[in-house]
This record gives C-alpha cells, structure tokens and sequence, in this order.
C-alpha cells in the first residue's frame, strides 16, 4: 500500500505533543519553540531532535529551571516566614466558632483585638489564603488519628441547602459501640417499648410488659418500620444552615465544607490533643 502523506498540520501538532507542549507551539505553519523563542526547522523529525540538543537550548531549559527552584524558594521562604501560632489561632477559633473571618474589617473588633492582645492582627486574605486549608488538612489528620484501629460507630444522613445543593453528612463517633449504644438508650426512654413492641411483632415475646395502657394490638402494625434515630447528624445540619446564612451564599462549596469540618470537629480535636499531651 502506498504510503499516506501526513498533512502539515498534523505533523506539526504531533512534534508538539511528543517533544512536550511546554516547550514547542505551533499555529499549524509555523514550528515554535517557545524556550528560545525562536521559529524552529520541522521538516523531519530530526531538524526537531537537533534543536533541543543546540548549545542555546540548553543554556536556557537550564537558566529557566534554576529561575523556576529560586522562585519555589522564595515562596517557601514567605510561607514559613508569615507563618505565626496566633494567626494560626485567631483563624482557627473563628472558624470553630463561626464567625466570618471578614468581621476581621470591622474597625471596632480589630481594635479591641489589639488592645488586649497586643498583636497585628492579620487580614483577611492572609488568613483565607495561608491558615484555612492548613487547619482543615489538620483536622482530618486528627479525626483519622482518633479512630483509628478503633471500634467507631457511622451516623450518615442528606439534606438540601438554600441552594438547592443535595449534602450528605458523616457523623463519625470514636466510642465502643456498646458505650454509645447505651448513652443514646439512656436518653431514648422510649426505646424499651419499642424493643418490646419488635419482640412481639416477630413472636419472640408475648408478655405485654412495658407496653403503654392506651396502645392496643391493632397498634403494634404501625411500629414495624418505626425508625430509631441518633440526633447527632441533624445537629450536624443545623449547623450547616447557621454557616450558610442569607448574608453568606458567596460561599463556594469547597470553603463551605472546609469551615463546617474545622466547626464541628473542634472539639475532637481538643479531645486528641489533650489525650497526646497525657500520654507523652
């Protein structure tokens, strides 16, 4: 079979995708290295491979490589600099208490933050850009740390926001299953009847013991899908109606979900900081 004649076009476009579109372009007619900054030769392959190797190209991938680490550098060095442990606390107990990092404008609050702490207090920018996502990473990290190897219970539930967003909940308890079965019991005086009622229903029991006067046989049928609930994940909703408030939609979902973490989890994290300090 004859051999097909690649068109132009297409040979170019394959050179930049095979030698790396960082450093090659092309319009279709003109080969471009954008390294040098100079239009490239293309007829064959070779002319392609002979450029990259040239003495100029390779003082420039270098000088463009060192430019790249120096700057990597110099943002380390701003990161680590600008860090500071009241920052960090001033964002993470707003976020904890749900007070929008803006109130940070208000001239009466920063003032007062100021006489009686002493302290710069940071902007607003500062603390969304270089502590948020710090502190959220953070808790994760000590949520997995506190269950760990550990018998945990799962408590999942969906809402719909303000926004007409679907959002599921996880509610994640580190505790001996026995030890939050009968804490949620003790506070379910009506568990027990229900009990009873199920242990009827399946013939387990026929004792009409702990049933309430005024339920009658015909009653039972209607518990047989009665669901038994922990409180915990609706907590947990409210909480998310309270942080996504009218004044407050400019949120993007990811930030929403970042804060209501750092805010229902504050203190599990206290819990493992302080069960770390014990043991050490």
């Amino acid at each position: 079979m004859p051999k097909v004649k690649v068109s132009l076009f297409s040979q170019l476009n394959n050179y930049v995708t095979e030698f790396d579109p960082k450093v090659f372009s092309t319009d279709g007619k003109i080969f471009y290295c954008k390294i040098c900054d100079i239009k490239c030769g293309s007829a064959k392959r070779f002319n392609v491979t002979q450029h990259l190797t040239t003495a100029k190209h390779l003082k420039l991938v270098a000088q463009k490589e060192k430019n790249v680490n120096v700057k990597k550098a110099q943002q380390r060095f701003l990161t680590d600099t600008k860090k500071s442990c009241f920052n960090r606390d001033l964002c993470s107990a707003m976020l904890s208490a749900n007070i929008p990092l803006n109130k940070l404008n208000n001239e009466s609050f920063k003032s007062f933050l100021v006489k009686y702490t002493g302290k710069i207090i940071p902007a607003v920018t500062t603390l969304r850009k270089g502590y948020v996502d710090e502190i959220y990473d953070e808790t994760l990290i000590k949520i997995k740390n506190a269950v760990i190897d550990k018998k945990i219970w799962v408590s999942i539930d969906q809402t719909t926001d303000s926004l007409g967003r679907f959002v599921a909940n996880i509610i994640i308890v580190e505790k001996m299953v026995q030890e939050k079965m009968n804490d949620v019991l003790a506070k379910n005086e009506g568990y027990q009847t229900l009990a009873q009622i199920s242990k009827i229903l399946t013939g387990e029991e026929t004792l009409m013991v702990r049933i309430p006067e005024n339920l009658s046989l015909g009653d039972f049928a209607y518990f047989k899908y009665a669901p038994i609930n922990s409180v915990d994940v609706e907590r947990s909703f409210s909480m998310f109606k309270v942080l996504l408030s009218d004044n407050r939609k400019s949120f993007t979902f990811d930030n929403l979900k970042k804060r209501l973490i750092v805010q229902c989890n504050f203190q599990v994290v206290e819990e493992v900081e302080s069960f770390e300090e014990v043991s050490s």
